[in-house]
């Protein structure tokens, strides 16, 4: 019997080690409340309430996974279904998996006038190969689209964690 109970001890020890590595550490969070609105080419999004465009992290080792996650509310306006806005989340100046110029934000619902209005998010992984200061960028492309026809961005959050 107290050999069980050591067994069962030494278990719930591991398996509590393993959990506690396995939790997520934040490197860097931001947010932006106020809307920011784009047509047609790629630009890097405002990123905070002040207009940052690039949002700095650090990792002490090499070689370090890094997940980021963007959500934000977001609008396309256009006359048509097939307008979307693609975003690509950028590591160090390098689009990070999933991201791939194919990343549908939001869509158009053929109103020039409002569009509908989602709460989307998009997570991407990237491992990077050495240890300082990196950064993050988020850009922005309206795809399919005619004159006349825009985006919008609002109450967004940049998460970036280990």
């Amino acid at each position: 019997m107290k050999k069980n109970g050591i067994f069962i001890g030494v278990a719930a020890g591991l398996t509590m080690a393993w959990i506690s590595s396995a939790s997520a550490d934040v490197l860097n969070a931001v947010t932006r409340t106020i809307p920011i609105t784009g047509a047609g080419l790629a630009v890097f999004v405002q990123l905070t309430d002040g207009g940052a465009t690039s949002v700095a992290f650090v990792t002490t080792v090499a070689n370090q996974r890094v997940v980021v996650t963007y959500n934000a509310e977001c609008q396309v306006t256009a006359l048509d279904h097939v307008t979307w806005l693609n975003t690509d989340i950028l590591v160090d100046g390098f689009v990070a998996p999933p991201s791939s110029s194919d990343n549908a934000l939001c869509t158009s619902n053929n109103n020039v006038s409002g569009g509908n209005w989602v709460s989307a998010t998009t997570t991407v992984v990237r491992i990077v190969p050495l240890a300082g200061v990196h950064t993050v960028r988020v850009r922005a492309t309206l795809v399919g689209f005619a004159a006349g026809e825009s985006w919008r961005l609002d109450d967004s959050a940049l998460v970036i964690e280990r």
